[in-house]
């Protein structure tokens, strides 16, 4: 069973299905634009197109379609540097023109705070191109900024960790993620071929939380698969027992572990 976001799906249903799985699409969360209308997203993206950030950091693929679809055709953030949360994310970054600097090898908010380096102290940013060609002086940035675009309601252990290494952070609601209904795909025929499926698939937090509410009272999938240990974290809280949990925060890795997984344990 893949539990994630019609459009999104698309990548980890092609990996089973040539490992010979058959796949049940039961897409619990839907990806919606922020509560503001996408105002503070896109006053952040003109920010960094002035050479406001020294980072702007990703945790989702999610993150990075909204930040690019408000940057247009302008990708130009002169020496603002990237990071992103993992493989998955900076592949997303890579095919939009954004090249990110640092991709922590464990995916996790904790290990990309950890991978950025201590905010700089008394200096002012280089400008881009961009704010060189409008003649708009550059800002001045001695504390070190940091623009994180986020989901409504995510973690703030990212947030956090890096305000403690002294870098000024603006966190941002790029998009909200909200429970799926019938019109993105959670039918009630989806309902019901997910109570044959064999393994469940979580993607994120909040494919789990919104999964729960959605089957409660049915039948669960005897094996429990999570694409990284923050979502391992999440199910856990949820009461399920989690059988996988891929090394490699991808759509491949996460169908190696449990390929891995089931030869282990097949009868």
């Amino acid at each position: 069973m893949v539990t994630r976001a019609q459009g999104q799906s698309e990548a980890l249903s092609d990996a089973l299905l040539e490992q010979g799985a058959g796949v049940v699409a039961l897409p619990v969360i839907a990806i919606a634009g922020p509560a503001d209308g996408g105002e503070a997203v896109r006053s952040a993206v003109a920010r960094a197109l002035l050479g406001h950030y020294d980072w702007v950091v990703f945790s989702s693929t999610n993150a990075v379609e909204r930040f690019v679809a408000e940057l247009g055709d302008d990708r130009d953030l002169g020496r603002t540097k990237i990071a992103a949360v993992g493989g998955a994310t900076a592949a997303a970054l890579s095919a939009s023109g954004l090249a990110p600097e640092v991709v922590p090898a464990t995916g996790g908010a904790e290990e990309l705070a950890s991978a950025i380096p201590d905010a700089p102290r008394g200096r002012v940013p280089p400008a881009s191109a961009a704010t060189r060609a409008r003649s708009v002086p550059t800002v001045d940035n001695r504390a070190g900024r940091v623009l994180f675009p986020r989901a409504a309601g995510a973690r703030d252990v990212l947030v956090s960790r890096l305000k403690d290494k002294g870098w000024e952070v603006d966190d941002v609601e790029a998009y909200r993620t909200v429970a799926a209904g019938p019109s993105e795909g959670a039918t009630e025929d989806a309902l019901r071929a997910a109570t044959e499926a064999d393994v469940v698939t979580f993607t994120s937090p909040s494919t789990v939380r919104h999964y729960m509410e959605l089957v409660e009272g049915r039948r669960m999938p005897a094996v429990v698969a999570c694409i990284g240990p923050v979502t391992a974290r999440a199910a856990s809280r949820a009461g399920l027992r989690v059988d996988v949990v891929a090394g490699e925060q991808m759509a491949d890795g996460l169908v190696r572990a449990l390929v891995e997984y089931l030869e282990r344990h097949r009868p």
